[in-house]
């Protein structure tokens, strides 16, 4: 039984939804916080870093072992990394031998250091000391530390201070300091009772946060380290950084402003998305279609009927559509020929074919006609036959067989079904006898244009006022610009447009400030929900009222008074109209059928006929879409592991 596209979307909503609500009741079974953190971070006279910290947890579940990430590039960098535990969250008076050194080491596969510490619903504080080798940077102009002393981390940090301390020889002048955690948080005090230097405290440090602190200082400080090859212009570089700060001090106004735009953004296009939910249109067309004649679906051609019920986009399988044409104008006949050896031999085959012989004197056609009509047929004898069987790919015993050269010829002919078919289908869609009835949506391209518009622009906005840098700026506009303008040549399939609304969601969560990437990207959502309800065909109105009206025939054929009784000359297209809406399937089972049929002359076994034409037609592709399923879904797994971390925090 096939599942409509609309249910298969709520199906697998609804199983998002209860995978989010699970991963959530998980998360929560146990949990830890940060209570408070103090960094002490001394630069040496060789320019490497010597750091102490100490920090307290609060567990509630079973944890094994706690664990820190350093914003290193490689682990060469760490001279060594030891971990203790405290009694409370005070630097101990103790010599470090007497104090309790924990099991600690290094995760090569995540690039976090730990300490094993089973622990189970208590406090406990932990210190820390390692050195990091060559992170300050000397040039002729000055000495620079830009370091990121938290990063990764598994959630927010509570009362966070970080001390900085410069060495002895420091006078105190020609420093400058710049806080570069683009986060909300972090307080500057210059020469604190502590002695340090430089004290940056946070109430909270976002998870995302990383304590960026670049303090500038006289490169004589820090004499025993070796010059760094970049060469460096102070005033550049302050110039540079006192703009970057003036853009970090301006962003909550900005973003207070743009926040409101956001809003009236996505009221906007939630509004719009529910107004195509509801298609007030569609609903006057259903209504005018109730009260129709469903005779006149026999005032269609074939072709039409097709097109119509597929809203304007021909599948492969709608060639028959032409061939129902011919026949129901009299220029061809149909007839029941025997299967070939290869289909007779599948159990899952249809033992009879069908053959298609158009009549010596055909009259001017059309030119769809012609190019359906050269594509297919073949002269034999001086006649111009086409076998349904020619054009259906392989059998499942053919399928299971894997003989390469037999897969490569049906694959050549699936390519070569689809080229003719979209050749065919084109030609149809450029005539006004078509066009009346569906045309490519002038709304999805305006409403695509102005997405990627939209999008790109916020993106830009969001990024400047959050004072990113201009790498990231630039890196943005050419990734985010490249994708906008892929998704709006013409015609790309809608995964494009997706594609390109992802990255504008990834950009907007790049932001650090405030909570606006929620809002952003609940107009994205929408943005994506309203394009993906919109066509890139539309019906017009008329052949809205007539795909209502098909709707209705397809359903009568479940009435007892409905096609299956109809009367005169149309009662022999019945079978035809069934496949092209795809109810051959239902009438293909009703025994009724044989038994009004029963001793009386047919020209044609209409369940042959139903069987052959619904076989081709599921058989076209080198694969169906039931092996092709199966065969993907064959390597789906899950694994768990007892870890999980990969920054600050515990597991």
């Amino acid at each position: 039984m096939m599942i409509s596209r609309r249910i298969y979307r709520y199906m697998l909503s609804a199983a998002l939804l209860l995978l989010a609500l699970f991963t959530t009741a998980c998360d929560h079974e146990r949990s830890y916080s940060m209570e408070q953190s103090d960094v002490y971070a001394y630069v040496m006279p060789d320019g490497d870093l010597y750091v102490e910290e100490i920090h307290t947890y609060r567990f509630n579940g079973p944890y094994n072992r706690v664990t820190r990430h350093l914003a290193v590039e490689e682990r060469s960098q760490v001279e060594f990394f030891e971990a203790y535990e405290l009694e409370s969250h005070e630097r101990s008076s103790l010599p470090l031998d007497e104090l309790p050194l924990l099991d600690s080491g290094y995760d090569e596969e995540s690039g976090f250091f730990y300490a094993s510490s089973p622990s189970e619903d208590e406090t406990r504080h932990y210190f820390y000391r390692y050195r990091i080798s060559q992170v300050v940077k000397r040039t002729k102009q000055a000495a620079d530390l830009d370091w990121s002393f938290f990063e990764q981390n598994d959630q927010e940090l509570n009362q966070v201070n970080i001390d900085v301390f410069l060495p002895d020889r420091f006078t105190g002048v020609d420093v400058h300091t710049f806080i570069k955690d683009r986060t909300r948080g972090g307080v500057m005090h210059k020469n604190p009772h502590s002695g340090a230097f430089v004290r940056v405290h946070y109430d909270t440090l976002s998870e995302i946060g990383n304590a960026r602190l670049r303090v500038l200082f006289p490169q004589e400080v820090v004499v025993d380290a070796p010059f760094a090859k970049q060469s460096l212009s102070l005033r550049a570089t302050l110039a540079a950084e006192q703009e970057q700060m003036k853009r970090r001090i301006e962003r909550e106004q900005r973003f207070e402003g743009l926040r409101w735009v956001l809003l009236g953004l996505g009221a906007a296009v939630w509004g719009g998305v529910v107004l195509l939910w509801l298609a007030p249109q569609k609903v006057a067309a259903r209504r005018a279609a109730q009260r129709k004649d469903l005779s006149l679906v026999w005032t269609l051609d074939p072709k039409q009927v097709a097109y119509i019920y597929r809203r304007g986009r021909l599948q492969e399988r709608d060639f028959i559509s032409g061939l129902f044409s011919l026949h129901q104008r009299g220029l061809l006949h149909i007839s029941e020929v025997q299967a070939s050896p290869r289909l007779a031999s599948d159990p899952y085959a249809p033992k009879v074919m069908l053959q298609f012989e158009l009549i010596p004197d055909l009259p001017a056609l059309s030119e769809e006609d012609v190019l359906l009509i050269d594509w297919l047929f073949t002269e034999q004898e001086g006649r111009r036959i086409f076998y349904l069987e020619s054009i259906t790919g392989p059998t499942s015993t053919e399928k299971h067989s894997r003989n390469e050269l037999a897969n490569k010829r049906y694959a050549a002919l699936w390519k070569l079904t689809q080229r003719k078919v979209m050749e065919w289908s084109s030609q149809l869609a450029s005539m006004e006898a078509y066009h009346r009835f569906a045309a490519p949506s002038s709304m999805y391209r305006v409403a695509l244009i102005a997405a990627v518009a939209v999008h790109f622009t916020i993106v830009i906005l969001m990024k400047y006022f959050d004072a990113a840098p201009y790498s990231s700026l630039l890196w943005t506009t050419l990734v985010l610009g490249g994708a906008g303008l892929w998704a709006l040549r013409s015609p790309q399939p809608k995964w494009v447009m997706l594609l390109f609304l992802g990255l504008s969601m990834l950009g907007g969560y790049q932001v650090m400030y405030g909570g606006l990437a929620a809002y952003h990207a609940m107009v994205v959502l929408g943005t994506a929900a309203g394009l993906l309800s919109m066509p890139k065909k539309s019906l017009s109105k008329q052949g809205l009222e007539m795909y209502y009206l098909l709707l209705r025939w397809k359903a009568q054929l479940d009435a007892e008074a409905g096609p299956l009784q109809e009367e005169g000359p149309n009662r022999k297209f019945v079978w035809e109209m069934a496949v092209l809406l795809d109810a051959g399937g239902w009438l293909r089972k009703q025994a009724e059928l044989d038994q009004q049929l029963a001793g009386t002359h047919r020209d044609l076994d209409e369940h042959a006929a139903l069987s052959a034409c619904l076989y081709t037609q599921s058989h076209l592709m080198p694969l169906t879409a039931s092996s092709a399923a199966t065969g993907a879904h064959s390597t789906h797994a899950a694994s768990s592991s007892d870890g999980g971390s990969a920054g600050t925090g515990a597991d």
